[in-house]
């Protein structure tokens, strides 16, 4: 029932794990530019398979029910793009991180925390896919980039945990 790039977009953004922003939807999914992302979440929200998530971040938040979710990451797999996907997902988190990181760590602003809280389920996801893959300068650059937020919302065990496995 999908029409045009709307099947590339949907099995694509299945690798969010916890709803992505606009931003970082273009940034994973939309490598090559091809793809209208806006217009195409658009349709895919139209269709029922893609909901806006509420946010306290100025910036509009989407996501999959866990079941349709799954059901993009088999078409995913299938299409053989899954790891490419993993591997940008994994990529903007650490970027991500990294650049919100400095500025939190030097005013620990209430947004900036935020932001991190509303991508935390897709830093583990791209965790424990750095984690398999056996890339830990990746796992520890994402997870050092998270030490601050970790710290300031009580996830301080999970941090050092993430760390130790890298080593």
């Amino acid at each position: 029932l999908l029409e045009g790039d709307e099947p590339t977009l949907f099995r694509r953004l299945a690798v969010f794990s916890g709803g992505w922003t606009l931003e970082a939807a273009e940034a994973v999914v939309n490598h090559d530019g091809a793809l209208d992302v806006f217009t195409g979440i658009t349709a895919l929200t139209d269709k029922s398979l893609v909901r806006p998530v509420a946010t306290a971040g100025p910036d509009p938040r989407f996501g999959m029910l866990e079941t349709i979710r799954e059901f993009g990451l088999d078409q995913l797999m299938a299409s053989g793009e899954i790891d490419t996907m993993r591997r940008r997902h994994a990529d903007y988190l650490v970027a991500f991180s990294e650049a919100l990181s400095a500025d939190l760590f030097r005013a620990t602003e209430p947004e900036l925390l935020e932001r991190l809280a509303a991508e935390h389920d897709n830093v583990r996801a791209a965790l424990v896919w750095l984690e398999q893959q056996g890339d830990e300068e990746a796992m520890i650059r994402l997870a050092a980039g998270l030490g601050w937020f970790w710290f300031v919302r009580g996830f301080g065990t999970e941090g050092i945990s993430w760390l130790e496995r890298a080593r």
